[in-house]
């Protein structure tokens, strides 16, 4: 008989020379909770089930440009390092389920229930990681500009108002109107950041809205400052 998720195998009750086998799976657990394997990726790379069992740690490396990795369908919690030139998903042999995708160069601890994987650590139950774009803008020099254009490298998505996020003034504004800096994606806008008249920090009212990799997320500055100055702002998204 062996353990149902890491096929370790038992301990019978005739059995002789017991602390073999007890030996042995102490190794086992050990490997499984600790050890670290490197291989170099293929498109796609199937990760067989002695491997998956056996080992915590999986490097790759190689340049397959985008890749999948497939794994077995059984419970457990690892960890992937993408070493190589492409996007590595993650997923359960077959692609039914839930994924995780890794930029090249990044490493996802993950968890796989045997039919869905996650990345542990997130928010929600498929990922859910927090995403953060973080810019300062001085004030008065960039009326009616876009002032930063952000490009993703990865699918983004933002709440309603975008709960989360944060804006602040060093310096408000003492004008009879509202000062707001105009959010767009890829040239239409989504909503705005308003500062109202001698509150430093700001309201957001911007539609929910996902970004995919090559979108740009644009900071459109208005027509007049009315001398609000110092302008810090925070945005904050998820990972889908």
């Amino acid at each position: 008989m062996t353990t149902p998720i890491l096929g370790i195998a038992e301990v019978s009750q005739s059995q002789s020379n017991k602390e073999a086998t007890i030996n042995n799976a102490l190794r086992a657990l050990e490997n499984a909770a600790n050890r670290k394997r490197s291989a170099v990726a293929t498109a796609p790379t199937n990760l067989s089930a002695a491997n998956y069992t056996g080992y915590f740690y999986h490097e790759f490396t190689g340049t397959p440009g985008a890749w999948t990795l497939n794994i077995p369908a059984t419970e457990r919690a690892f960890y992937v390092l993408n070493n190589t030139n492409g996007l590595a998903s993650v997923q359960v042999t077959g692609g039914a389920g839930n994924q995780v995708d890794i930029e090249a160069g990044e490493g996802r601890l993950i968890y796989c229930d045997g039919t869905d994987v996650f990345e542990i650590g997130g928010g929600s139950g498929a990922g859910g990681s927090t995403h953060l774009i973080a810019t300062f803008f001085a004030g008065e020099a960039v009326d009616e500009n876009a002032a930063l254009t952000y490009v993703f490298t990865r699918a983004v998505d933002f709440p309603a108002d975008m709960a989360g996020s944060r804006a602040y003034a060093d310096t408000v504004h003492t004008g009879s109107f509202d000062v707001a800096i105009t959010l767009e994606k890829n040239g239409s806008p989504i909503g705005t950041i308003e500062f109202f008249t001698s509150i430093s920090t700001a309201h957001f009212n911007v539609s929910a809205t996902s970004f995919a990799a090559g979108d740009r997320l644009s900071f459109v500055m208005p027509a007049a400052f009315e001398g609000l100055a110092g302008i810090s702002i925070t945005l904050t998204g998820e990972l889908p």
